[in-house]
């Protein structure tokens, strides 16, 4: 069907309101089918000196360098709206004028993985599709990775300053080679432990996978580069420890604000829960003598536990 699509823009000037300055804003009129809208330039220029007919500019003087400065930057905003008009018509996709707007509007995270990662890792957390602590951990995998590519780009430029503000990976520098070396970055610069650093690799895939499939083209490097899993020895409390601390909560000596930090201690230890469950428990998912709950890390899959609870919970 999108190969059928009806597709139109024009530059157009808002004749009707005139700024301080004698000039009128321009916008970009796209119309898809029967769909029309607006797209504003965020540029202005003096209506008596624009051309309706053809959407152009016009010198207002004898070598205007202004107007063929204004004119380079309307080229370049009207060239994204027809590079995405090609980009649906090729692959035979519907475009609205919804999905233009949008894919307008990112047009820059189009080409830059660190962008798209930004967009889309913002945009997942905003439609409650993860969670606020799965957010914050992809965005430290964010600012690792351009921490990383900041240096990388010092170093080729032999030490010259880096902008973070315009910092640019494009998703064909994705390479395998590229995240071999983010890898060893982490682990000798940064001195990550493993689990660190696979989780930081795992962020990453799960972004450049997602990138692949909204449509950029690139060559995967997750076919090449593995992500492990190494073995954690995590610390366990011993018998003797654990009723230590049973003691120490139920001793009316121990400072209120000792007790609170023990309590919700205590009850993880004798409920087995992670912490973002555990924060969320209350009396109503209590069911006789068991803890009937639905773990966030598993909410998309809609299945509940239940958990038999120590009667040194209550």
């Amino acid at each position: 069907m999108g190969s059928t699509q009806n597709f139109k823009k024009k530059v157009i000037i808002r004749h009707e309101f005139v700024k301080k300055d004698g000039t009128s804003p321009l916008y970009l009129y796209v119309s898809i089918d029967s769909q029309v809208d607006k797209i504003p330039l965020k540029l202005s220029w003096p209506r008596d000196f624009f051309d309706k007919k053809a959407g152009k500019i016009l010198p207002r003087q004898k070598e205007d360098k202004d107007c063929s400065d204004y004119q380079l930057m309307i080229d370049t905003e009207v060239g994204k709206i027809n590079e995405i008009f090609k980009e649906y018509r090729l692959s035979q996709k519907t475009l609205t004028i919804a999905q233009l707007l949008k894919e307008y509007n990112s047009f820059t995270s189009r080409k830059d993985f660190l962008k798209f990662f930004l967009n889309d890792a913002n945009e997942r957390y905003k439609r409650k599709k993860i969670e606020k602590g799965t957010w914050k951990g992809q965005i430290a995998t964010l600012n690792s990775l351009k921490e990383f590519w900041a240096f990388e780009q010092r170093k080729a430029k032999k030490g010259a300053k880096v902008d973070p503000e315009t910092l640019h990976l494009a998703f064909s520098a994705v390479t395998p080679k590229m995240l071999e070396n983010f890898r060893a970055w982490m682990k000798s610069d940064r001195a990550n432990i493993p689990s660190t650093v696979e989780n930081h690799m795992k962020n990453v895939r799960t972004y450049v996978k997602r990138a692949l499939a909204d449509g950029n083209v690139f060559d995967d490097p997750f076919k090449v580069v593995k992500v492990t899993k190494p073995e954690t020895w995590p610390d366990v409390l011993t018998e003797d420890q654990l009723e230590s601390l049973v003691n120490l909560f139920q001793d009316n000596t121990t400072p209120e604000s000792w007790g609170t930090i023990l309590r919700h201690f205590l009850f993880s230890c004798f409920t087995g829960l992670r912490i973002s469950d555990a924060k969320t428990v209350s009396h109503e998912h209590i069911k006789g003598d068991w803890l009937v709950i639905m773990p966030k890390k598993t909410l998309g899959k809609q299945k509940t536990i239940r958990v038999p609870l120590h009667s040194l919970v209550f």
